[in-house]
């Protein structure tokens, strides 16, 4: 059974229409991508050191 439609609109097909859906969420995906990166680029050396600390302190 096909999903209603608006009046004076033809159906769109449902591989367009996760075509559409795919295409809208990658611009989120590349943003939290980059994201995600330049957090790294920041915490990296921290974050390692405080590891390293801490693997120190437990005696691992």
């Amino acid at each position: 059974m096909p999903l209603p439609t608006p009046r004076g609109k033809k159906p769109v097909a449902l591989h367009t229409r996760v075509l559409r859906l795919v295409l809208s969420g990658l611009s989120y995906d590349a943003l939290h991508g980059v994201g995600n990166f330049v957090l790294m680029l920041l915490l990296y050396r921290p974050l390692c050191r405080a590891l390293q600390m801490a693997k120190k302190q437990l005696r691992v």
